[in-house]
């Protein structure tokens, strides 16, 4: 199958009946800036620590799920067989797992900061599938009084799309009136970086070169001083010369040049190190999972959590019709922090957990990497912490003994 017949499979083009490839003006937008993006060219995730900070984030957004739920309060519920569900964490379209769907997309956010996903729709408007697109070229156009999305790609293939069906997230959104800004701060410091890298190995290469001037005590023609100069280096550097001793006649004097190349020092090359991190909102600890719970519980609120919200109001408004949403459908992120708590912390979690009926049996066994048992998806909790404990008039807990007293809850199912 060849590169076009892949692509068109994978987006299934035209992407709506009557939509062309071509169609569309470059919509006004308000401010005056332009309504098209270019992505950038690569560059920066060519920079292997850019590329490891990205992997890294793309990696922990990869492993969150999403959940399709109603209502709020009491009426509040959790629905596992619905599409939306399915697409989400099960199978988003026919090429990748939700993970994979995650990952790419996250990783095109950071790199460009605008990251799109297509929501594929039946004849009835049904999403039946989501695709990330990372395209060459963006522009943002109109037919007709309505806005589509319009892609570039490397080979030259184009993908129009109905705006409805585009989640567009961005980073750094500030001038456009639809794109987010490009990382231009960044490519300084990249540029310091990289300017640092070739500093470092032209100081490594040349320290370890013999450098000197060979002085002839009388005028010398010309072709005879190269001669000299031919037979000294082939002397000094030929692959026999175990022993560093070059030969000289007694007409040549060597003056050996003293290598002082500059190289950076590790403070200013760890400023310039801390400034990508904290661009990126990360840390060395992040970076090599060797962070405590704090460490992550600051990294998912500063840098996951704003753009999961932000992933989920986009789901939710793209994904439900205005019936739906008048019922409350959205879509949420299900994020388990205790997943990344170091084991003593959990282990101090687990009493708590049961107890107060917050998690199952089961839900527990996945912290520590353990398969799910039978009959353990149902809660428990101490009557301390039920209604019919109290303290009696002598102010004594008319409760009984709350390390053995639990009483079984309802099956989350």
């Amino acid at each position: 199958m060849g590169l076009k017949s892949f692509f068109q499979k994978l987006f299934k083009i035209p992407a709506q009946p009557g939509v062309s490839q071509n169609q569309g003006t470059q919509s006004k937008l308000l401010n005056g800036s332009p309504s098209e993006y270019a992505a950038y060219s690569g560059e920066f995730y060519a920079n292997s620590l850019v590329r490891s900070i990205v992997h890294r984030i793309a990696t922990y957004a990869s492993m969150i799920t999403y959940q399709h739920v109603r209502g709020s309060g009491d009426k509040f519920e959790i629905l596992k067989n619905t599409t939306i569900n399915k697409l989400l964490n099960i199978k988003p379209n026919d090429f990748m797992t939700p993970a994979d769907l995650q990952y790419k997309t996250w990783t095109d956010l950071l790199i460009t900061n605008n990251a799109y996903q297509w929501l594929q729709r039946d004849r009835n408007g049904n999403v039946i599938a989501i695709l990330p697109v990372v395209a060459k070229h963006v522009e943002f156009v109109e037919q007709n009084g309505f806005p589509f999305y319009r892609f570039s790609f490397e080979q030259g293939d184009k993908l129009v799309c109905p705006a409805e069906d585009i989640v567009h997230i961005r980073r750094f959104y500030y001038k456009n009136d639809v794109f987010g800004e490009d990382n231009e701060p960044l490519r300084i410091n990249l540029g310091l970086m990289d300017t640092m890298n070739v500093s470092i190995d032209a100081s490594l290469k040349n320290g370890a070169q013999i450098k000197g001037i060979l002085q002839h005590q009388n005028t010398v023609d010309p072709e005879d001083l190269a001669k000299h100069e031919k037979l000294f280096r082939e002397s000094y550097l030929k692959a026999s010369n175990s022993g560093g001793i070059g030969m000289l006649d007694a007409k040549f004097n060597f003056i050996p040049i003293n290598y002082t190349g500059k190289i950076i020092d590790s403070a200013q090359m760890k400023e310039i190190r801390d400034y990508v991190y904290r661009y990126f909102g990360v840390n060395d600890n992040i970076l090599t999972s060797a962070y405590t719970s704090d460490v992550w519980q600051s990294f998912f609120e500063g840098v996951m959590s704003p753009i999961l919200n932000n992933l989920s109001q986009a789901y939710t408004v793209h994904c439900f019709s205005e019936k739906e949403l008048g019922y409350e459908n959205r879509v949420i992120p299900s994020v388990n922090l205790v997943t990344f708590m170091s084991a003593s912390q959990k282990i101090s979690m687990v009493k708590l957990a049961l107890d107060g009926a917050l998690y199952t049996r089961n839900e527990i066994r996945q912290w520590f990497g353990d398969s799910p048992v039978e009959g353990g998806d149902t809660y428990q909790y101490s009557k301390n912490f039920t209604e019919q404990g109290g303290m009696n008039s002598n102010g004594q807990d008319d409760s009984t003994d709350s390390s053995n007293a639990v009483s079984e809850g309802n099956s989350k199912d």
